[in-house]
């Protein structure tokens, strides 16, 4: 099984980010499917990506802290306008609302 789950989700397979400068990474302390210190870390993988700690296991993480990962999401975010745009792109972007009570037809 170990060797499966190696073969498809081991990031070491996979080409690396652009990037990986803007890259957050949460890591669970006591993850228990991907525990931490059984496996390749990836700053190794992704020098220059950043590690964020939690201190629970996998499914924990994923169920208890979401507001960690929506910040981790935005900071990677600002971190890529920072480095890239120099501004902040949000403003230079017309908001539009729509009305999703009544489905439309397609």
């Amino acid at each position: 099984m170990c060797g499966v789950m190696d073969k498809f989700t081991h990031l070491g397979n996979y080409s690396v980010p652009i990037d990986p400068s803007l890259v957050i990474i949460i890591m669970a302390d006591r993850d228990a499917y991907v525990p931490p210190d059984r496996v390749v870390h990836l700053c190794e993988l992704w020098q220059g990506a950043e590690i964020r700690r939690i201190n629970c296991g996998h499914i924990a993480a994923f169920l208890k802290h979401h507001h960690k990962f929506r910040k981790a999401i935005k900071d990677s975010l600002d971190k890529q306008v920072k480095k890239y745009y120099k501004q902040n792109i949000i403003s230079n972007v017309g908001v539009q609302s729509c009305d999703i009570s009544q489905p439309t037809n397609v």
